[in-house]
């Protein structure tokens, strides 16, 4: 019967957690996208208005 042993990962390859600003330019872009999409479907379109709204407020 074959053992296995873990090895563990080196420091450098594990991710570093991504900084704030990072994750604020990102719902910022995402809010800005979804407030200026328009559709036809009427409740899609005020759910994708409300989301980006939504995700600039959080992102200011």
């Amino acid at each position: 019967m074959e053992t296995y042993q873990v090895v563990p990962d080196a420091p450098e390859s594990r991710t570093e957690p991504t900084p704030n600003w990072q994750t604020t330019m990102t719902q910022i872009l995402w809010g800005l996208a979804l407030s200026t999409l328009t559709l036809d479907i009427p409740l899609l379109q005020e759910l994708l208005s409300f989301l980006g709204l939504l995700l600039l407020y959080l992102g200011f």
